[in-house]
């Protein structure tokens, strides 16, 4: 399977196959969570030293 067929394939499954929109939706769901804690904890690291 060559790359470009393998990246067609990941397209077609997270944007057209249900399953893969739930997947994705929750990937979305984690790395927003992720950025939201990272963000946090730098405001509360900044406000610790810094206060």
């Amino acid at each position: 399977m060559k790359f470009s067929e393998k990246a067609r394939w990941l397209i077609y499954y997270y944007t057209k196959h249900p399953k893969g929109r739930f997947e994705l939706s929750h990937i979305l769901e984690l790395l927003l969570f992720l950025t939201v804690c990272i963000i946090l904890s730098e405001v509360v690291l900044y406000a610790w030293l810094n206060g």
